[in-house]
């Protein structure tokens, strides 16, 4: 994935339907978060507690409980990919 999360959906839709676009504030359809963790984008479109090493980066917010994130995306970032051994 190398496009920028700009907001989030708290819905199940399919291909065609109509969806609200959150894109800013907490997302309260969340499971098993960290409170006090920042969270990551990661390269599934799934959020991740540990940052990327290579390729790109999006900080997308912090968890406040287990089940909220403050989404509050920055912008992406290119890393360096690793350089293999």
């Amino acid at each position: 994935m190398s496009k920028m999360a700009n907001g989030y959906v708290t819905d199940v839709v399919l291909t065609g339907q109509k969806v609200r676009v959150f894109l800013s504030g907490i997302n309260n359809q969340l499971t098993e978060l960290e409170p006090g963790t920042r969270y990551y984008l990661s390269l599934d479109g799934t959020l991740s507690a540990t940052p990327p090493t290579s390729g790109i980066s999006q900080d997308v917010g912090v968890a406040v409980t287990e089940t909220q994130l403050v989404f509050h995306p920055y912008p992406i970032v290119e890393l360096e990919d690793e350089d293999p051994v």
